[in-house]
């Protein structure tokens, strides 16, 4: 007997704690009107120990499509379907949380929810306990390990190549013509009172690449000189022995490098033109497939001309004598310079520049934020 005498006694002195509960406390008592097609929702903050009690009615009897009370933030406690009530529902809170309580309508016509919600507190002291809630905001970090190529700098070698660099000009002076003309009278038996002097000028050449040293050789400029008798021809060599020519040297030297040159390669004449004495009546023509092409003329006792526009082919000077008894004798100096180029394949030095990465382990981080509900203090 004593062993049945202790259990009744042990039994005896806990019986307050399970049977003696406290009044229920009022957490929510209140009527919502739930639109067509949505979700209602309401949250509430219980303590520890708490007995959460729950009843719910339809004020027509209109079912709701589903009511769920749910342990935040996801342990779900309660599930009805398709129900219009729900008779006082008890459930023991294990931890202080906050509760969520949702009523799904996906009818077409809105329902009339009355929802009765209470605790019973655990003892006396939880009594006053704060259901309301509030926000908090969270923050998730996660590491991510990840490899990256970081520049280290550069590696730089040099490389030789070769281009063609012109390495040579030289200027060529060349006279085609020189000469003294006798061109009779307009009344001279047997005799025409004109004479014609052919030249050409020298053909660009042009070495091709195959070859080397690359070449080439152009016309630049050419200049011709008209004189009539002694006067003229002694005008000319007095501009010769006043300049001098390309050398330096003693007038007359070098063919083709007097003013007649300078006046050429510069377009500026330093030739002397005598005013009076006989004149010469001229035409200059340029020959192509047989036609004749005018390209200067005049009735002069002197002259010099520069040309810098025709630079290839065959020419024509005629002189004609418009005197009726008296024929003349005129010079006629033409004269060609040329630029003679070559070029090599001469080697140069670029520097290549390559960039010298290494691979390094870093680590991102990546915050995120979620909101969630908690206890108000």
């Amino acid at each position: 007997m004593k062993p049945f005498l202790s259990l009744l006694l042990f039994i005896t002195a806990i019986h307050p704690l399970y049977s003696q509960d406290l009044a229920p406390v009022e957490v929510a008592d209140m009527a919502v009107k739930i639109p067509a097609l949505s979700t209602h929702e309401l949250a509430y903050g219980f303590a520890e120990g708490d007995q959460l009690l729950f009843s719910f009615e339809e004020a027509k009897g209109k079912p709701l499509k589903e009511i769920e009370i749910i342990e935040l933030p996801g342990n779900s406690r309660f599930a009805d379907f398709k129900t219009d009530k729900v008779g006082t529902k008890r459930l023991q809170v294990h931890q202080t949380g906050v509760y969520l309580f949702r009523f799904s309508n996906t009818a077409l016509s809105g329902r009339i929810a009355r929802i009765h919600i209470q605790r019973i507190p655990r003892d006396e002291a939880s009594i006053a306990f704060n259901t309301h809630w509030e926000w908090q905001t969270l923050y998730d970090t996660t590491y991510t390990p990840y490899q990256e190529d970081s520049l280290a700098g550069y590696e730089i070698t040099e490389i030789t190549k070769k281009r063609r660099t012109l390495v040579e000009v030289d200027t060529i002076v060349t006279e085609l013509c020189n000469k003294k003309v006798r061109v009779h009278s307009q009344t001279k038996m047997g005799k025409d009172n004109y004479s014609t002097v052919p030249f050409a000028l020298p053909q660009n050449s042009y070495y091709p690449i195959s070859i080397r040293p690359y070449e080439s050789t152009e016309v630049l400029a050419w200049a011709y000189w008209i004189g009539v008798g002694e006067k003229s021809f002694e005008s000319y060599k007095q501009s010769v022995a006043r300049i001098g020519d390309l050398a330096g040297t003693a007038a007359g030297q070098i063919p083709g490098t007097g003013p007649l040159y300078q006046l050429a390669i510069s377009g500026i004449s330093t030739l002397l033109i005598p005013s009076v004495g006989d004149n010469v009546d001229y035409s200059l023509h340029q020959i192509a497939e047989g036609q004749y092409y005018p390209v200067n003329h005049g009735n002069v006792v002197a002259s010099a001309v520069r040309n810098i526009e025709q630079l290839q082919g065959d020419f024509l000077l005629h002189l004609q004598n418009d005197n009726l008894t008296r024929g003349i004798d005129v010079e006629v100096r033409v004269i060609v310079v040329q630029v003679h180029k070559k070029w090599k394949d001469l080697p140069y030095t670029i520097e290549k520049k390559e960039p010298r990465y290494v691979t390094v382990n870093k680590t991102r981080i990546d915050i995120q934020t979620r909101r969630v509900r908690v206890n108000a203090h």
